[in-house]
Order: structure tokens, then C-alpha cells, then sequence
């Protein structure tokens, strides 16, 4: 049996499943098809050109691109002659492919690090750091073999640690997107049109992102918080209470986490025990 036997079938045809199917196709690995329940889902796959499947009968190898909650049951599903199991979640353990190791398959997850629209093609998968979560060294070499195929970059991570991996993921991912909306809809409501609103502030938070890759957190830091300036803290608190009260909790909540920033990089002074005074008030209009 080779690493990652064919042919392959990707069960779930959302944004990952699709993207997959179409990066398993294009490494040239025998891929029978996506398993998709919805018209919405087979209409997407025909429009990918990718077939369209039932069920996994027939798979030597099948990938999982389903919701963290419903990996156990389609694990389940599969026939039991299945070899090769892998499921993508980045915060789900192996105990819900137990079924499937039972039967003798090799077990075991594959999570890419990236976030996915529905335009995007197989060859986004080139690139991306993919975690791979095993038990043996048989279902590790079979989730080498399909990072490798699919052009990832695999690193091993521990089946206990996953929760910890993926809430930093999407720490990075969603939290920022909520992030954005906030501070979107507090520029709209000061007057900012929303089209202009949305391109600048995704320039500075893509900016912010460029230099943490350049210089890491700590030097990447700036604003109010950073620089110990407690009245422009207390006057963003008093305008977001009068005007927008439902950022204020997001605003107090990041602007602490800056504060804990700012204090390991250096030793608490007189300007970072006024901004904690400045957070610890109640911000009345």
C-alpha cells in the first residue's frame, strides 16, 4: 500500500472540501469524487468540475471536510473498507474516527492553517503550514503524503494540544474580523463613509499584521495604550458610552490585553498604572 492509497473521496463540499477535492485532483491523485447532501453543495461541485457522490463506497482514502460537531458521525458512515482516514479539523481529536481505526484504517488529521472563500481554488492550499495529527506511523506517513500532494506545509501537532492551536487560530481569524466590524462601524458612525471606512481600516490592520511579521509583537505595538496616554483612553471610553455602546466591553477587553502587552515588555511605570486606572473607571456619556 502506498502512503496515501487511491482512489480518494472528500466528504463535504463547503469551502475547504471544494478546495480540497480540486488540489487532490490536480496532484494527480485518483479522486472519485465529493460526497455533497445539498443541491447548493452538488451544484457547486458540477459547476468545479469535480464529480458528485453519495456515499464513500469504493474510497481506499477519504478526507473529511465536514463540521467539527459532525466529524464523529461521518466517520461512522464510511465503509469499513476504507484504509485511510483523515479528518481536517484543527480542534478535534482522533477518538472521532475511533469507528473507523476499529475497522483497521489508518486514522488521522490534517488542519490547514488558512481561512478559505468560496472563490477559492485548489492551488490555495500551496504553501499553508497543515498540522498533522496521528497515533501510528502508518496514518502519519498517509497525512504526509496528502500535505505534500496538495503542496502544504506539514508540521506535527500533539492531539492534546489542538483546542489550544486552534483557539489562536482563530484568535487570528475570526476574533480579528469582529475586531474590524467594530471599528468599521465606529468610524461610519463619526461620519467616515462605510466603502472608505472598510479599505482603510483593512490597510491598517493589514499593516499592523506586517509588522508583527517583521518585528513581532512587542516592537510591532503602537497607540494610546502603548504610550501611557490615559486621556485619550478615557475620551475613546467616554465616546464609545455616549455613541456605541455595544463596542465599549470589546474596546475595554483589547485595550487590557494591550496593557498586559505593554507591561511584558517592560516594567510597569507611572503611564501604564494611569491607563489602568483610565480602563478601570466607569465611562459615563
Amino acid at each position: 500500500m502506498t502512503d496515501l492509497p487511491g482512489p480518494l473521496v472528500v466528504v463535504g463540499a463547503g469551502r475547504l472540501g471544494l478546495v480540497m477535492a480540486e488540489a487532490v485532483r490536480d496532484a494527480g491523485i485518483p479522486l472519485l469524487g465529493v460526497v455533497a447532501r445539498s443541491d447548493a453543495a452538488r451544484t457547486r461541485c458540477t459547476a468545479r468540475g469535480l464529480a458528485v457522490r453519495a456515499d464513500a463506497t469504493g474510497a481506499a482514502a477519504v478526507v473529511l471536510c465536514v463540521p467539527d460537531d459532525e466529524v464523529a458521525a461521518a466517520a461512522s458512515a464510511l465503509p469499513p473498507s476504507v484504509q485511510v482516514v483523515m479528518h481536517t479539523s484543527g480542534c478535534v481529536g482522533l477518538g472521532a474516527l475511533a469507528e473507523a481505526s476499529m475497522h483497521g484504517a489508518a486514522v488521522g488529521s490534517v488542519h490547514p492553517l488558512m481561512t478559505f472563500t468560496a472563490q477559492d481554488r485548489g492551488s490555495r492550499l500551496a504553501g499553508v503550514p497543515m498540522a498533522i495529527t496521528t497515533g501510528d506511523a502508518r496514518a502519519h506517513a498517509a497525512g504526509l503524503a496528502l500535505v505534500h500532494a496538495v503542496r502544504g506545509i506539514p508540521f506535527d501537532l500533539d492531539g492534546a494540544s489542538k483546542p489550544l492551536y486552534h483557539a489562536g487560530a482563530s484568535l487570528a481569524a475570526n476574533a480579528t474580523v469582529a475586531l474590524l466590524d467594530a471599528a468599521i462601524a465606529c468610524a461610519v458612525a463619526a461620519g467616515m463613509p462605510v466603502a472608505m471606512a472598510r479599505n482603510a481600516l483593512a490597510d491598517l490592520t493589514a499593516a499592523a499584521v506586517d509588522r508583527v511579521r517583521e518585528l513581532g509583537p512587542d516592537d510591532a505595538l503602537t497607540g494610546p495604550v502603548a504610550r501611557g496616554d490615559a486621556g485619550t483612553v478615557r475620551a475613546h471610553r467616554t465616546m464609545l458610552a455616549a455613541r456605541a455602546p455595544e463596542h465599549l466591553p470589546l474596546y475595554d477587553a483589547t485595550a487590557r490585553a494591550v496593557l498586559a502587552l505593554v507591561r511584558r515588555r517592560a516594567r510597569a511605570d507611572d503611564a501604564t498604572t494611569t491607563v489602568r486606572a483610565a480602563l478601570d473607571e466607569e465611562a459615563t456619556p
